[in-house]
């Protein structure tokens, strides 16, 4: 699952997106999103006047639903 939020973010080109690679890196943006109200705003907005370019597009739906279909089957 880790890579869902990275194709999204990716697809939607968010500036400083948080991903993080680690525990410590998770905690940290954590703690940013729910501190720094401008950065969270930032990241909201952005995903809000982008969003369509991830769930209003054939090619990109078409590529989570097989990979959902993927993880329920492994699993």
């Amino acid at each position: 699952m880790q890579r869902y939020p990275l194709s999204s973010y990716a697809a939607m080109a968010v500036d400083n997106a948080p991903i993080a690679s680690n525990r410590e890196e998770y905690v940290q943006h954590a703690v940013r999103l729910g501190t720094d109200n401008d950065y969270y705003n930032q990241l909201v907005n952005q995903i809000y006047e982008r969003h369509e370019l991830v769930f209003e597009r054939e090619s990109v739906v078409g590529e989570f639903e097989r990979f959902f279909e993927k993880i329920i089957t492994e699993y």
